[in-house]
């Protein structure tokens, strides 16, 4: 008995181990990857890390976002925030003269372009570690995620990780979370192939890892910390994709009209059409199980 009960904890224990290694080696892999995004970053300030985003589109989206989020969340000048995965800073640099203080997290090399930016800000605070490593005492108003926990593997790790957040944030204080959602099911992006499943011998060979969860894996962990949902919608609906058009005349055409139409000229008219579409894009993506870059507000309960 005793040599069985031996056995089932050397298995857990390697089990565990693998699962470190496993965490940790998609840590470096996205890393990685988000170092090789410095040229972009530096070119442009509310770049957010999509491939097929232009400076036109993402000073647009970043608009919209900002304007989404804060239509549920009523900043305060006294407001500390954290902003995690902040890559080149644009949610840094758009709270940056109107909260108390900001602290911007980012371990990629995109971090110089952080610093660089925010150094006019004697309010602001860089960075670079992962959040796992990162420490402070005095909790928050408002914390962000963008496009962090995607590249999170283990359930348990993404559970502890969000206990972590909900830690450090305040009494009635606010989660945002910018992540890529699906009704239904896992997918695992590795490169440019979705699976079901990976083996270590594919995670060695990966340049490119994310795992994109049903809505409800961050719905119901955040529950469970004692978060509230406030809102959920599309980050900034249908107004700005990339073109999945099979006839390459359709696409151009769709090319085009985005080009022409979505630009900060046109920015009264996209608040409209986004605050009229954002909910119905997230319910068609939903009931087709479509990929969806989601918006999720979340409130800390008082104890």
């Amino acid at each position: 008995m005793k040599k069985l009960i031996e056995t089932a904890d050397e298995s857990a224990r390697a089990a565990h181990t693998e699962s470190i290694s496993h965490s940790l080696k998609a840590r470096k892999i996205n890393i990685d990857h988000f170092s090789s995004k410095i040229k972009q970053f530096g070119q442009c300030r509310f770049y957010s890390g999509a491939r097929w985003e232009s400076a036109q589109f993402a000073e647009v989206a970043s608009h919209l976002e900002t304007q989404a989020i804060f239509e549920w969340i009523p900043l305060s000048k006294s407001f500390r925030v954290l902003d995690i995965g902040a890559g080149g800073g644009r949610w840094s640099l758009a709270l940056a003269n109107t909260v108390e203080s900001i602290t911007a997290i980012e371990p990629s090399d995109a971090f110089e372009t952080l610093r660089e930016r925010l150094s006019g800000f004697k309010n602001a605070r860089c960075v670079k570690e992962p959040f796992e490593e990162f420490l402070d005492d005095k909790p928050y108003d408002l914390i962000i995620i963008s496009g962090v926990l995607m590249y999170i593997l283990e359930p348990h790790h993404l559970k502890k990780f969000l206990s972590k957040v909900a830690g450090m944030l305040k009494d009635s204080g606010y989660l945002v979370l910018r992540e890529p959602v699906v009704a239904r099911g896992e997918r695992i992006k590795m490169g440019q192939v979705y699976k079901k499943s990976w083996s270590q011998a594919e995670l060695d060979k990966c340049n490119y890892l994310e795992i994109i969860r049903p809505k409800i894996s961050y719905t119901s962990i955040c529950r469970s910390l004692g978060l509230q949902t406030v809102a959920l919608f599309a980050s900034h609906a249908p107004i700005i994709k990339e073109s999945k058009f099979r006839l390459k005349f359709i696409r151009n055409l769709h090319d085009r009209a985005n080009e022409r139409f979505v630009c900060m000229g046109n920015i009264r008219y996209l608040i409209i059409a986004h605050r009229l579409l954002r909910k119905p894009y997230l319910w068609l993506g939903m009931l087709s199980n479509k990929q969806t870059m989601t918006i999720l507000i979340f409130r800390k309960h008082k104890d």
